[in-house]
């Protein structure tokens, strides 16, 4: 059985992201797992079984959920769900999901790779806000699994801000295809 690779995105998966499915279903030496927040409702159809969300619903209890994982980086049934994947490796999409997805870096200790996309930062007025914070958090702890990024397009705002919080180093693979 190949090993799990972890694909992030806070929401999963927008209609507009088929290229997400489509490179996590070409791995070959990688079996694929969305991981993220919730399902974006009308989103990409994912099987079950390769999917792991920490809400399912958008109820206040939900949303409350989503939120404090974004300040804290705390959600230890999402964690322990990941650990049972088994997981080598931690992909995220887009600039805000890496720093989402830094506490799961470090609660895993896997290498984290990102692929950057040219997309337009959400307002600072966003729940993504405190993904920032976590991932200044993050850094802030040292986590001993490596980090990588890969850029597609230019770096957007948020991505700079990302790499000058020291958190990512740039690896000398230049393509994600490159992982298949």
């Amino acid at each position: 059985m190949n090993p799990a690779v972890l694909i992030y995105r806070s929401d999963l998966l927008p209609p507009s992201e088929t290229f997400v499915a489509a490179q996590a279903h070409a791995l070959r030496r990688f079996s694929p797992c969305f991981a993220g927040l919730r399902l974006v409702p009308a989103g990409l159809p994912l099987d079950p079984c390769e999917t792991v969300v920490l809400t399912r619903n958008d109820n206040l209890s939900d949303k409350l959920r989503r939120r404090l994982y974004f300040h804290t980086g705390i959600a230890p049934q999402f964690v322990r769900a990941l650990r049972l994947r088994r997981p080598a490796l931690l992909h995220a999409h887009f600039a805000i999901d890496a720093a989402a997805a830094l506490p799961l870096q470090a609660q895993l200790n896997i290498p984290l790779i990102v692929t950057f996309t040219a997309t337009t930062p959400p307002a600072p007025t966003t729940p993504y806000a405190g993904a920032r914070r976590a991932a200044s958090i993050c850094a802030a702890k040292r986590s001993s699994a490596p980090a990588h990024a890969f850029s597609s397009a230019s770096l957007n705002t948020s991505a700079a801000r990302l790499s000058n919080a020291a958190c990512l180093k740039r690896s000398s693979v230049s393509s994600p295809s490159e992982l298949t």
